[in-house]
């Protein structure tokens, strides 16, 4: 009984503090900073900003796996494939979420490339759809957009929009996605350092900032904390690396409803060309 009213409080929060959620995982604050980044970044930089596939160096996949506050019911899957090419990168990306009684999945191709040694631009179309069971299916199609501005060799800027065109789902076109703005900085303080902070506006809700640190004991270990102003919701994890292969474990905590673990597998490798 107590599971089944967390899950309930979780999608309220979810469903009216945060409009569809399928397009980014509760954890992303983890994943996203590596945009502001080229010597910290990875493959899930490009399922945050296709921008940085501008700067792709090898062939990359990555999946992405958590359990909302720890809920069977509540499950978020993502997985990113990003190949290199003479005139800058391509994606494609897959996300899921939800349960049979109610689900979200958005499937996506992405382009980036650099408009000079400076700036690097992106874009992708999205194919998404919700699935209320019985009540059935809606399927719409949107857009996002991304740039990064590399102020320095160690200071990057980002900015990103997620459906500026406006999708709606239904027959009546009266499910509109909403829009998501976000807009963030980083700087490498040194081979071992980086901070970031990171804006994030939806439509309708009022901004979270991302605070994010990361410090790399090792070249194969790291360590990566922060948080999220929003609902206070603090992240940690750790990372190990091994020769084309990247493990990611990582929790966050929200006052109320407790633990969202997260895993991150990433194979091949990403970076500056």
């Amino acid at each position: 009984m107590k599971q089944l009213a967390n899950c309930f409080l979780a999608q309220i929060i979810l469903i009216v503090g945060y409009g569809q959620t399928v397009r980014f995982p509760l954890n992303c604050a983890y994943t996203s900073s590596t945009v502001y980044s080229t010597k910290f970044s990875d493959v899930f930089a490009a399922a945050a900003n296709p921008g940085t596939l501008a700067r792709l160096n090898n062939r990359a996949a990555g999946i992405y796996a958590e359990r909302k506050f720890m809920l069977k019911e509540l499950p978020y899957y993502q997985a990113i494939i990003a190949v290199p090419s003479k005139k800058g990168g391509f994606s494609i990306s897959l996300h899921y979420s939800g349960n049979p009684l109610f689900s979200e999945w958005q499937a996506g191709i992405g382009y980036g490339r650099k408009l000079n040694e400076k700036i690097d631009l992106g874009a992708r179309i999205n194919y998404c759809s919700i699935n209320a069971g019985s009540y059935g299916a809606a399927v719409t199609i949107n857009a996002e957009i991304g740039a990064i501005w590399h102020i320095t060799e160690e200071l990057h800027l980002g900015l990103h929009i997620y459906n500026p065109f406006g999708g709606k789902f239904g027959k009546e076109l009266n499910e509109k996605i909403p829009a998501i703005y976000r807009s963030g900085i980083g700087y490498e303080i040194s081979e071992k350092v980086f901070i970031c902070t990171e804006i994030v506006k939806e439509e309708n809700t009022p901004a979270n900032i991302n605070l994010t640190l990361q410090y790399k004991f090792l070249d194969q270990f790291y360590v990566k904390t922060g948080l999220a102003t929003a609902n206070g919701q603090f992240f940690m994890g750790t990372g190990l690396r091994f020769d084309k292969l990247q493990i990611d474990v990582i929790s966050s905590w929200h006052q109320q409803l407790g633990f969202t673990p997260s895993i991150v597998f990433i194979f091949g490798s990403t970076g500056e060309k």
